[in-house]
């Protein structure tokens, strides 16, 4: 069987690509469900919480990942140096 080191460039893009749509579809019908179960502003104020507690550590293992310099609220450092225009 092939690991993730056999994956040429392209697959390696379409496969992330593939898991950045499977994580939005779960975090869209986990905030549906949470809805439906607690309500809307609940279910606002859950995900909320979790958004601010779970991006500094996505992006913390991102960037460690891919070798990407970030602040502690998870914002890559060359995204802070960019022009407005760019």
């Amino acid at each position: 069987m092939a690991g993730v080191e056999d994956l040429s460039k392209e697959q390696l893009i379409q496969m992330v690509g593939a898991a950045f749509k499977n994580i939005i579809s779960h975090t869209g019908l986990w905030f549906r469900e949470a809805e439906y179960q607690l309500g809307l502003n609940k279910a606002l104020q859950i995900d909320r919480q979790a958004w601010q507690r779970g991006f500094p550590i996505q992006m913390r293992r991102l960037a460690k990942y891919f070798g990407i310099e970030i602040d502690e609220q998870g914002v890559p450092a060359k995204l802070k140096e960019m022009d407005k225009e760019t």
